[in-house]
């Protein structure tokens, strides 16, 4: 995680069966909301972990 100002940068991985779109709203609602003056929020999801 970055943090810059009023700005968040989160990086993180998902497993497959989760939706890339669903998970980065999740962890930029959960982000911005436990941190003081609600900061913006990007989520790059960096990684789709296929069991193979």
């Amino acid at each position: 995680m970055l943090v810059t100002g009023g700005h968040v940068r989160v990086e993180p991985e998902t497993a497959a069966g989760h939706l890339q779109r669903d998970v980065a709203r999740a962890v930029s609602r959960a982000v911005a909301a436990s941190l003081p003056g609600r900061p913006t929020v990007a989520v790059l999801i960096t990684a789709l972990d296929v069991p193979g």
